[in-house]
């Protein structure tokens, strides 16, 4: 009796000891009225957030440090627990100008991110793109790839590992787009420009990836009044030109010319 007891007494200091010396993984917060921090102490703003195949969540935001809004990035895992330096990984720097626009995250199949947003590197406002794995690593370096002048840019990670972005240009009649290679290249000599048939002002593309590395555009048109938008669809091709004859009206009197649409 007294060595079984001596047993469940090494016995149980041993699971104390692995208790004990055994990481906590759970970070998640078990209660619902109370947030994960992604980051404390400072002035952040406009998160967006993607999950990857197991179970990480990859969150990009502003960090505003009084003259400047920076873009940082974060990753949990499936736990909750931070994969990043506590306060984020830096991404860019470079000035932003003293307002921050729509701008979009992305994730390919590879659990890859494309982060696309805009700023002013090139002394006005243009767009760019980052693309980074889940442990931090840039692959398109560590000043992205410059898009092009303009704003809001939206990008789909297609299937062949390539990565259509449409964006704002400084013209409200036309839409930019190109599609770049798993290291950033422009794949098309130059970037494309759709106008609408018959003309109009158009803006805020939203890029959808289709199976057989096609693409559809939405797109938001100016009806009449700067108050009132229609929403439209065009479907492009692998070389990036448009496959149906017209676009395809989806709504009407949406929301004014200014806001993007929300998909």
């Amino acid at each position: 009796m007294k060595t079984c007891n001596f047993i469940v007494i090494k016995v149980g200091l041993l699971l104390l000891i692995v208790i004990s010396t055994t990481p906590l993984y759970s970070q998640w917060s078990n209660n619902p009225a109370v947030n994960t921090p992604v980051d404390i102490g400072s002035d952040d703003a406009e998160p967006l957030s993607v999950t990857t195949s197991d179970g990480k969540t990859i969150i990009s935001y502003y960090k505003i440090d009084w003259i400047n809004y920076n873009m940082y990035i974060q990753v949990l895992d499936a736990q909750g627990v931070k994969q990043l330096a506590p306060i984020g990984q830096l991404i860019s720097a470079f000035p932003s100008g003293s307002a921050i626009f729509q701008y979009h995250l992305a994730i390919d199949q590879a659990d890859n991110a494309i982060l696309s947003f805009q700023d002013e590197r090139t002394g006005s406002q243009a767009c760019v793109a980052y693309k980074f794995t889940t442990t931090g690593t840039q692959l398109w370096g560590p000043n992205g790839v410059v898009l092009g002048s303009g704003l809001a840019p939206h990008a789909a990670p297609l299937p062949s590992g390539d990565v259509v972005i449409g964006w704002n240009p400084p013209s409200a009649g036309s839409i930019s787009y190109q599609k770049y290679d798993a290291t950033g290249t422009g794949i098309w000599p130059s970037v494309k420009s759709y106008t609408h048939p018959g003309g109009g002002n158009i803006s805020f593309p939203r890029m959808f990836a289709l199976s057989n590395n096609e693409f559809i555009m939405l797109y938001k048109k100016q009806a009449g009044t700067f108050f009132i938008t229609n929403v439209y669809a065009q479907r492009f091709d692998v070389n990036g030109d448009p496959v149906w004859p017209n676009p395809v009206l989806l709504t009407t009197g949406v929301t004014n010319a200014v806001n993007p649409l929300n998909i």
